[in-house]
């Protein structure tokens, strides 16, 4: 402000500085100015007083300067965020704000789970029927990346993300040779594990649905002559190989094995019986 300060202004407060044009243009000003300081300080210190207002107007005037402003632009973009997050097994992209409604849902699906499986298992029980189904876990929700602001970055992002979850899950793979219902097959072991549950499940709700129809039955007085469902075998032959060719070979073995087995039973695991000798004549 008091760079832009005005000659003519000054002579106007002080006349007995009023000097022609051409002097105020002059070097000779300066020996003046210098034998009145007391009028110049006087006149600076009204200056800045002026000058204090209109640097207060400036800083309104940009929101960037205005601690509160700052920190206002600082949460809305916040809520504009993007998180890169693992859920179980998958690899999603979650708007920061939603956060909160995500582990919600993961909860309340759990609850749900624990509750399905609680009534399994009293229905088993109730069935005398063997329940060995382990209890549902919540899948683990771990942030991977936070504060993403642009979705396209956010998604190249998760991409790489998941890349690399699934090259280190490849390297933990081991493979299983399974039998189920006696027809032998190779999968890895998590997929073995998957198609248990899934036939454990299937069997359970088949048993649902027998008891309520022979509940149905007897309620109409009517017959019921439904055999009850077998339940189907499902079991790991071997130990786990590093790889599928390991497997396969464990495979055809336990193949040969079952069908000498088989060859040598009566087909339901009992050694067949030898024939009896012919019925001697009656005298």
């Amino acid at each position: 402000m008091v760079a832009a300060f005005n000659w003519h202004t000054f002579c106007l407060i002080s006349p007995q500085f009023a000097l022609d044009e051409k002097e105020t243009n002059s070097v000779e000003v300066l020996p003046v100015v210098s034998n009145n300081c007391k009028s110049i300080r006087l006149i600076l210190s009204f200056l800045v007083l002026l000058s204090a207002p209109m640097s207060q107007g400036l800083a309104q005037s940009h929101p960037e300067s205005d601690p509160d402003q700052k920190e206002k632009k600082e949460k809305k973009q916040a809520t504009n965020s993007i998180s890169i997050v693992q859920v179980g097994e998958t690899v999603r992209l979650v708007p920061d704000k939603e956060m909160a409604a995500l582990r919600k849902e993961i909860a309340n699906q759990h609850k749900e789970e624990i509750k399905e499986w609680t009534e399994e298992k009293k229905a088993a029980k109730k069935a005398k029927e063997r329940f060995d189904a382990p209890k549902p876990k919540a899948p683990p929700i771990k942030v991977l990346k936070a504060g993403i602001r642009n979705e396209e970055t956010a998604e190249a992002l998760r991409v790489k993300f998941e890349a690399n979850i699934a090259q280190k899950k490849e390297k933990t793979i081991r493979y299983v040779v399974a039998s189920s219902n006696g027809t032998l097959s190779v999968m890895t072991s998590t997929a073995a594990d998957e198609a248990k549950k899934k036939i454990e499940a299937e069997y359970r709700t088949t048993l649902k649905e027998y008891a309520l129809a022979k509940q149905t039955a007897s309620k109409d007085r009517k017959p019921f002559d439904l055999p009850k469902p077998q339940k189907p075998t499902f079991r790991i032959m071997s130990g786990k190989f590093a790889t599928e060719q390991e497997a396969t070979a464990a495979l055809a073995k336990a193949d040969q094995a079952q069908k000498k087995k088989t060859k040598n039973t009566d087909g339901k695991g009992s050694p067949k019986k030898a024939p009896s000798p012919p019925d001697s004549p009656v005298k």
